[in-house]
């Protein structure tokens, strides 16, 4: 018996294709592999073949990725997924057997490369539109993993990552600086959407005009703060808060266990100015707020036991820090002190930005 549900959709997907395929007429070779929450099923028949992974999600059930090849080797001419198990070798006779064109696949299959073939439909009008108005930017089509991509526009340390509709849905569009996201868009109108982002990256809008000239944007809760040069204070405020209402609340933040700290040092402007995160329950400090961050020589916070039980407050908080190779056991006042000792050595050394792309 299958000790996953992966596995049992893949056996499952086996015996329905060796029922369908196996005789003369349909020379198709199936094989499974896989191992633990990870496998596949394997068809070929001549040139042309497909993967069919199988995944389970707790309320949706199978779903099947399907990855279309043709040539041995060769990379993977399309992709889809699929929660309907029927439809699988549907895919495989018209793929496999009846060579049937890409084209025609799309159609009589829609999700296949649905994703894909949205975002090539909208890069298309959006450079259209961009051309029109005379800017130089263009989308720049990625695939980042698998079957997702990315559509994107990109312009001096500005960018607007777009997506594309699904059928009776609105256009969407990030805008953002320096991989921080400032607004957010969605429209129907297309053609509204392109313009507001040659206003975002050829005219250097901030987010306030652009929300006024295009009622369909809206601007980020920080979006204000971070145009101020405010952003590290405002992240300050947004984490405190945040771990406020995680204690009150019982739900887990990792920076609860950090809360009285943080609310002595969120007083001291020396210590505010710099960005913080958590990696586990660590808490870092970093002269930037987005990955990879700046964190060379700078605090980094570990609390104590006493520090993560629920409840506990400013007298049993116990906390360790390190900063290259000096490193202090003490209570939330003792590593105050120490932290600010250490940031104000090294002076207003913030960005924007990250390690790989920041603000000239």
């Amino acid at each position: 018996m299958p000790r996953y549900e992966e596995e049992a959709h893949a056996r499952e997907l086996l015996a329905l294709l060796e029922l369908r395929f196996a005789r003369p007429s349909a020379p198709v070779a199936l094989a499974m592999e896989g191992a633990g929450v990870h496998w596949h099923v394997d068809a070929r028949a001549g040139a042309r073949s497909c993967r069919v992974h199988t995944f389970h999600y707790n309320r949706e059930g199978a779903e099947y990725y399907l990855v279309l090849s043709e040539g041995e080797g060769a990379p993977a001419l399309a992709k889809g997924r699929t929660r309907s198990l029927d439809v699988v070798p549907h895919v495989l006779q018209a793929w496999l057997l009846d060579e049937t064109p890409l084209h025609e696949l799309y159609s009589r299959f829609p999700f296949i490369d649905r994703q894909k073939r949205a975002l090539e439909a909208l890069r298309g009008k959006v450079d259209v539109v961009l051309e029109r108005l005379g800017s130089s930017r263009r989308c720049s089509f990625k695939r980042e993993i698998g079957d997702f991509y990315t559509l994107t526009v990109e312009g001096d340390g500005r960018s607007c990552e777009l997506e594309a509709p699904q059928p009776g849905s609105e256009a969407r569009c990030t805008f953002s600086h320096l991989g921080t996201n400032l607004a957010v868009g969605a429209t129907s109108d297309v053609d509204a959407l392109a313009t507001a982002v040659g206003q975002w990256l050829d005219s250097g809008a901030r987010v306030d005009p652009l929300t006024r000239e295009f009622s369909f944007v809206q601007g980020e809760p920080h979006a204000s703060s971070y145009e101020q040069g405010r952003y590290a204070e405002w992240l300050w405020d947004f984490h405190i808060a945040h771990a406020r209402r995680s204690q009150a609340s019982g739900s887990w933040d990792p920076m609860v266990a950090h809360l009285p700290l943080l609310e002595r040092m969120a007083r001291h402007p020396t210590i505010r100015r710099f960005f913080v995160f958590t990696s586990h329950e660590v808490l870092c400090f970093s002269r930037c707020p987005v990955y990879p961050f700046s964190t060379a020589g700078l605090p980094a916070v570990i609390p104590d036991q006493r520090s993560r039980a629920p409840g506990a407050g400013s007298g049993l908080a116990r906390y360790t820090v390190r900063a290259s190779d000096r490193k202090l056991e003490g209570s939330a006042e003792e590593v105050l002190q120490f932290v600010e000792e250490i940031l104000t050595a090294e002076g207003d050394t913030t960005f924007y930005g990250s390690v790989e792309r920041r603000e000239s």
